[in-house]
């Protein structure tokens, strides 16, 4: 299992709500049984981007703005004999927020 923290960038308005958030992360290759999940602020709700590197989603709408996001990586099943370990390559989440009038 391995978590990318990403934290929050530049100043987030008191009450400013998500309206979309958006991902991209790159592995040299996935091996049987990958799993990826996009978290918010403590792992307790998540989206499954498993089979999908880069996308975007209204999952998380209405939720607060100011705080993180995890990418939670895991490989569930038996690694082979000389199976080699999954290289990561790059991450990102854009958060897309209102803030409040």
């Amino acid at each position: 299992d391995y978590i990318t923290q990403f934290k929050v960038v530049g100043q987030i308005p008191a009450g400013a709500i998500i309206r979309k958030v958006s991902w991209r992360y790159t592995l040299a290759s996935k091996p049987p049984g990958f799993e990826a999940r996009l978290c918010w602020k403590d792992a307790g709700v998540c989206w499954d981007v498993s089979l999908a590197n880069a996308g975007s989603t209204e999952f998380f709408n209405g939720r607060d703005a100011s705080q993180p996001f995890q990418l939670h990586y895991s490989v569930r099943g038996t690694a082979r004999t000389g199976e080699p370990p999954i290289k990561g390559e790059m991450n990102q989440v854009i958060v897309t927020f209102d803030a409040p009038d």
